[in-house]
């Protein structure tokens, strides 16, 4: 789908139209967390009060990706879905509609989050195939050689190398649900040999398997 960014109006320019119909205006947000039926959103209410004892406010809500995808959306994703629904509750109000409801800032990250390549359980994005040349079969993911490695590092216990990787994923901003590749594979490894751990030989009866491997 193609869009034309001229026939969409900003948020702040929305704001500022409002402010000058109502001097008074307030505009509050209240985020509302994940999405029940889409955990991979989060999603947020702004309420654009006319004035300060407004009865019956202007309400927009919006929805944003829990994990932004693109530079300008990673580690502001609350913030996004807040101006997001700023520019809705503004739209509510009958503010800046002479370019349609959705704001030039709602069209972009939609726009962006189309774009965005589908990825593996690796989170490594999958290129199309092509059928005029074969695919390149090099991938980053972690090598049957490093998982050996770490396993043999925690001495078979699957339990603690769980623990410890999820604090590990945690510290280094992995998504929990992501399996580590073979750059935070070899960050890990590293991190156990600095700390002391050392290999050792597989018991008779280890721990179950682990659920991340």
């Amino acid at each position: 789908m193609s869009y034309n960014m001229n026939d969409y109006i900003q948020v702040d320019e929305r704001i500022l139209l409002a402010l000058q119909k109502f001097p008074e205006m307030v505009l509050q947000f209240e985020f509302k967390g994940v999405l029940e039926h889409n955990p991979d959103f989060i999603w947020g209410i702004a309420y654009l009060y006319r004035t300060p004892d407004d009865p019956r406010p202007a309400i927009g809500t919006a929805a944003e990706l829990a994990v932004g995808k693109t530079n300008f959306t990673r580690n502001s994703e609350i913030m996004n879905l807040e101006t997001s629904a700023w520019g809705r509750a503004c739209a509510a109000a009958g503010i800046g509609l002479q370019k349609g409801i959705a704001t030039l800032q709602e069209v972009e990250q939609a726009k962006a989050r189309s774009a965005q390549p589908e990825v593996d359980a690796w989170g490594i994005p999958v290129e199309p195939v092509q059928m005029t040349r074969p695919v390149n079969p090099i991938g980053m993911e972690m090598t049957e050689k490093q998982y050996a490695l770490i396993k043999s590092l925690f001495n078979y216990s699957f339990s603690a190398m769980n623990d410890y990787v999820d604090e590990f994923k945690t510290i280094n901003g992995i998504p929990a649900d992501k399996k580590l590749d073979k750059i935070g594979a070899s960050k890990l490894i590293e991190e156990l040999k600095a700390k002391g751990y050392i290999a050792g030989k597989k018991p008779n009866n280890p721990d179950p398997e682990s659920s991340w491997n």
